[in-house]
């Protein structure tokens, strides 16, 4: 049984999600990235491939301290990380001004290999930003009433 359908339908349906995600190697070269993810930093797949991941603190730790603990444990890792949106004109940074800061809820998650071997991190990043902003606007209304 071929698997190449099941990978173009996967590889498909990954691209069109309504999050962004990035797929790293385990020392946090880009592998690939999806639309969304390429609108919320503001530069192509091209751009991003075979380079390594760069991401801000996050809950006290770096991107790369995070991915060393998803690479070691296995486990995922889930908080929300300061972002300083680029904003080159992504659907995703409409919620965020040109160069404003913006709370994303990151998480990061092992791959692994048919072994069961750690071999990549899948990183998906949502823009919580309005979300909390709401949150803080409700609770700002009833400490006035």
């Amino acid at each position: 049984m071929s698997l190449a359908p099941e990978v173009q339908a996967l590889t498909a349906t990954l691209r069109l999600m309504p999050v962004a995600m990035m797929i790293t190697t385990s020392d946090g070269t880009v592998v690939w990235v999806n639309r969304h993810f390429q609108d919320l930093v503001g530069y192509s797949e091209d751009r991003m491939q075979g380079r390594m991941a760069w991401w801000p603190e996050g809950a006290g730790s770096s991107g790369a301290e995070r991915l060393r603990g998803v690479m070691a444990s296995g486990e995922p890792w889930h908080g929300e990380i300061a972002w300083r949106c680029g904003n080159r004109g992504g659907p995703e940074q409409r919620h965020c001004p040109p160069n404003a800061d913006c709370l994303l809820e990151e998480t990061v998650t092992a791959i692994r290999d048919t072994a069961g071997q750690v071999t990549h991190a899948l990183w998906t990043l949502h823009n919580v930003t309005r979300e909390v902003r709401a949150v803080a606007e409700l609770e700002e209304m009833h400490q006035t009433f």
